[in-house]
């Protein structure tokens, strides 16, 4: 009887104190005070125990630096949408209320979102753009220059450009407009959208056209009369 308490009290006492260990008591340590192999397996026990106490107390720090990285990743992820927020809003406001027509455009040319001013210098509404492409409302002699400049921009030999061309509007009027194109890439520079700005010329170059009529009747007034003369 006395043999068998020597042998199953110190196997009672690890697994008691490997139950502790297991509910999270990790300095829990066995004294046992025998050079047999039962003492050898507490001292094994205890080495154990400080070994995983060493490595809970290296994860609880290793838990908290992550846990103070990722509130500070948090932070800076509400700032810079935040902050994107407010750029998006800031073009939002500035593109709707701009006096001069802008517009988002497809590399297709489709319209994909418009201003009002533009709707107003077109005749169209927004809807209606929506179905329609730049060429189809291009001057049939000015489409030519246009697509030769997106072309160069779509393949990088320029970063915009400005063009003056004439636009067919709804009642199938001429309309001259100063147009400027810009182009938009993703982080791997694929072309994703054309940013475009259209302000109404016609009246400039109507005006500039009636001054050349003039010009050129009074040139050959001045011919006709020099002719006489002589």
């Amino acid at each position: 009887i006395l043999t068998a308490r020597w042998v199953s009290k110190p196997i009672s006492l690890l697994n008691k104190a490997a139950k502790e260990i297991a509910q999270g008591y990790w300095d829990k340590t066995v004294e046992i005070e025998r050079t047999d192999e039962v003492g050898q397996l507490a001292k094994s026990f205890n080495s154990m125990g400080m070994q995983l106490q060493h490595s809970f107390t290296e994860l609880k720090l290793l838990n908290k630096k992550l846990t103070q990285k990722e509130k500070i990743l948090e932070s800076q992820i509400a700032e810079r949408t935040e902050a994107l927020r407010q750029s998006e809003e800031q073009f939002r406001n500035a593109f709707e209320t701009a006096a001069i027509g802008m517009a988002l455009m497809s590399i297709e040319g489709k319209y994909l979102t418009t201003n009002s001013a533009l709707c107003q210098i077109l005749g169209y509404s927004e809807l209606e753009l929506q179905t329609l492409t730049w060429q189809e409302i291009t001057y049939p002699d000015d489409l030519e220059v246009d697509l030769n400049c997106v072309r160069q921009i779509l393949g990088g030999k320029i970063p915009y450009y400005h063009l003056e061309k004439r636009y067919i509007h709804k009642n199938r009027q001429i309309i001259w407009g100063l147009l400027s194109v810009s182009l938009v890439r993703d982080l791997q520079q694929q072309p994703l959208y054309f940013i475009i700005q259209i302000q109404d010329i016609t009246e400039r170059k109507q005006l500039e056209l009636a001054l050349q009529a003039s010009q050129t009747k009074l040139n050959d007034i001045l011919s006709s009369a020099i002719a006489s003369i002589m």
